[in-house]
């Protein structure tokens, strides 16, 4: 159940992410958007979207 609910706070961030115009992740000093207990979440949502880069690029 626990791991739901991390799973549910992941996705709103990763939403709320999207509207960023800089991601935290490749400016670490502009830390507008998340504040530092948000960067697991920030984390796993840019890996994910790396995944889907390479996957687009295919």
């Amino acid at each position: 159940v626990q791991n739901r609910l991390r799973w549910s706070s992941w996705s709103t961030k990763t939403a709320k992410m999207a509207h960023c115009p800089k991601s935290p992740y490749d400016h670490p000093k502009s830390l507008t958007c998340l504040s530092n207990t948000d960067m697991m979440g920030h984390f796993f949502a840019d890996t994910l979207v790396k995944f889907y880069r390479l996957y687009k690029k295919k």
